[in-house]
């Protein structure tokens, strides 16, 4: 844990690697090592708020520790990456880890660094809990590697609980995901000509066949409505549900692509059967997008207020939840007003700003929480 620095001229404090602070130095230097920020998805997107973002506290950079690509080109990234976490002896040093594979590569670069100035991470995998129960070999690297940092951020309380029991002795927070968009809907009535708006991989574990077959529903009840699904093809879904793809999918989509959707949109849907904190519902709060999920992860969180949940795997359930969002109406114009100001007091970069002082220990300690 850090702790910040005081006036120069007061004695200063030392955190427990012996780094002096003062509240008068100059922004603390983080370095995120994750995927490249400049390709399609979750932990990118969050990777790209962090890099891309005027941080009031901090001076912010992202080592690349994986790309997709031929095996020589991820060898070479990992390789580089190793050798930049090597050298970053004075900087706060934030891994972002998702499951299985990533506590390999990124495991491995966290057990070579330096503990200088801290060594802290993000898990944002969705099947980091599941694993972590069903397998005793990945519960040992993943205590072996959890174990070596000073403090671990996940996205919803299942995680929590299951880091602390791998290693009681790491502090473990909740904090949530940075979005940092500067968005404001015109009408807070609007429901985008009835557009529901899906992002994430078109698949079995984000539950598009659950949500093709609600669409039926759905359309019988507004036939004006339409669906658009972004993102890339997972070869998993039933050969009907996907023979129904081309009249939804549009493909994988630019984040500037997904925000202008998202302006149009009505709804914004994730029916997942696993998940984490998706970047995506946070960019349609800011949108003042309602939200209709399932049951999973840290999405009832997030839709809480704004949005509604829905069992995962009963399409019947999605279909009247995205009904009632589409009926418009005052409870959508509160729905929009609460999405706004959950991602302003939440998600906003002035929100995480502060909640990554305390995760880091330079401000006074309080318990971090997702808002609900």
């Amino acid at each position: 844990m850090l702790v910040d620095d005081g006036d120069p001229t007061e004695p200063p404090t030392k955190d427990r690697s012996g780094v002096n602070m003062h509240p008068s130095h100059p922004p603390l230097e983080v370095t995120h090592v994750g995927p490249s920020p400049s390709q399609l998805g979750g932990m990118e997107t969050v990777l790209r708020a962090y890099s891309e973002a005027t941080w009031p506290s901090f001076s912010m950079s992202v080592v690349t520790s994986s790309v997709r690509g031929r095996v020589g080109t991820r060898l070479r990234t990992i390789f580089q990456a190793y050798r930049e976490v090597r050298r970053a002896r004075h900087r706060c040093l934030h891994f972002h880890l998702s499951h299985r594979g990533s506590f390999i590569r990124e495991g491995f670069l966290i057990l070579r660094a330096p503990r200088t100035n801290g060594l802290f991470a993000t898990i944002h995998g969705s099947d980091f809990v599941r694993t972590t129960r069903e397998s005793w070999l990945w519960r040992l690297i993943y205590r072996t590697v959890l174990g070596r940092l000073s403090g671990v951020a996940v996205l919803n309380e299942d995680a929590r609980s299951a880091v602390t029991g791998l290693v009681a002795g790491t502090s473990v927070s909740i904090l949530p995901n940075p979005g940092p968009i500067d968005a404001q809907p015109e009408d807070l009535s609007f429901t985008g000509d009835r557009k529901v708006l899906f992002a994430g991989r078109v698949g079995h574990r984000k539950g598009v066949d659950t949500l093709i077959r609600a669409w039926d529903s759905v359309r019988e009840r507004y036939p004006d409505a339409s669906l658009l699904l972004f993102g890339p093809l997972d070869a998993d879904l039933d050969p009907d549900i996907e023979a129904r793809l081309p009249e939804f999918h549009r493909g994988e989509q630019s984040p500037s692509a997904t925000h202008a959707a998202l302006r149009d949109s009505a709804c914004a849907v994730l029916p997942s059967r696993a998940e984490g904190q998706p970047m995506f519902l946070i960019e349609a709060l800011a949108f003042g997008v309602p939200l209709v999920v399932s049951d999973v992860g840290g999405m009832p969180g997030l839709a809480m207020g704004c949005g509604l949940v829905v069992e995962r795997d009963n399409p019947g359930a999605l279909a009247d939840a995205l009904c009632e969002v589409l009926a418009g109406g005052e409870p959508v114009r509160e729905m929009r007003k609460r999405a706004r100001d959950k991602y302003a007091g939440s998600f906003s970069i002035a929100a995480h700003d502060e909640r990554l002082r305390q995760f880091y220990g330079l401000a006074p300690s309080r318990s971090i929480v997702q808002e609900r």
